[in-house]
């Protein structure tokens, strides 16, 4: 008989949707909690709400932005600590800026997943010619970054063209991305993706934020800054030491000028589809909730 799991997701349902059916795999999935359930709280909304609610073992996943940044904050960075110690026998992050944060002893770094039903197949590049940055227009995302980048590539000829999706005319959903469909052909159509930005003073990313593996997951050649210096997990997903225009665009003239484009292309999709497999990523999470016991 399999333990029973009573799962808490509210804002961050979109982001969980894919993982959500493998959990039946490892866990009789109940619809609500009981003291003989484990109880997982997906989401910083949820955080605090799950703490008065009756389980056996209390799991939670934190993830920047959802307006949580222990980072540059210590009210919250007490307050989540605080909260782990009285409540949480585990809580799952999705990177290293939040575990670094909040030094807690009962934090774990876990893998990501990405949606493998809704992304388009894998497209080998042969050329880095043509660029996209996508994102909302969040303060974090520095948008007038990006864009400055892309003018200094074209202004050179380094590229034949430059894309910030969405675009002014591009109808977006309530966090401000563009639809996921157009997203990931986007995605596969450019040949190179880039998402560099500087650290912002009250908002964290994650690290790469979650459109840098999806763009590499189809074959592009990614370009990412780590603002946090927490270092990259993924070895393909290419970076630059700064994220100041002009340094960037060096950086991605020196590292273009000699790189394989076709190999590395083909290397990016097989890396990222092989470490955010979402069956895998839910084994590891089952793993480590069912080690409680």
């Amino acid at each position: 008989m399999k333990p029973q799991l009573f799962i808490l997701v509210d804002k961050l349902a979109y982001f969980f949707s894919w993982e959500a059916r493998f959990f039946q795999d490892h866990f009789d999935v109940v619809s609500y909690p009981h003291p003989e359930a484990y109880l997982y709280a997906a989401g910083n909304d949820v955080f605090w709400k799950a703490t008065g609610l009756p389980c056996k073992k209390r799991i939670s996943f934190l993830t920047p932005g959802f307006s949580l940044d222990p980072y540059h904050n210590k009210m919250w960075r007490e307050a989540i600590r605080q909260t782990i110690t009285d409540y949480y026998d585990l809580v799952f992050t999705s990177n290293n800026v939040l575990s670094s944060s909040i030094e807690h002893p009962r934090i774990k770094v876990r893998p990501l997943s990405l949606p493998w039903d809704k992304l388009p197949p894998p497209r080998v590049r042969t050329k880095a010619q043509s660029f996209l940055h996508a994102s909302a227009n969040w303060p974090h995302k520095c948008l007038q970054n990006q864009i400055a980048i892309l003018s200094l590539l074209e202004k050179y000829s380094l590229i034949e063209r430059g894309e910030v999706y969405p675009d002014a005319s591009t109808p977006t959903n309530v966090e401000g991305y563009g639809p996921t469909d157009q997203l990931y052909l986007r995605m596969r159509e450019n040949d190179v993706f880039i998402h560099i930005a500087p650290d912002h003073p009250f908002a964290i990313d994650n690290s790469p934020p979650a459109t840098v593996l999806e763009a590499a997951a189809t074959g592009a050649i990614c370009f990412w800054y780590d603002q946090y210096a927490v270092g990259c997990p993924y070895e393909t997903i290419l970076t630059v030491s700064s994220a100041e225009p002009v340094v960037a665009v060096a950086d991605i003239y020196e590292t273009l000028r000699t790189l394989d484009v076709a190999a590395h292309s083909l290397k990016t999709a097989e890396e990222l589809r092989r470490a955010c497999d979402p069956v895998k990523t839910v084994k590891f999470l089952a793993d480590a909730i069912l080690a409680l016991s």
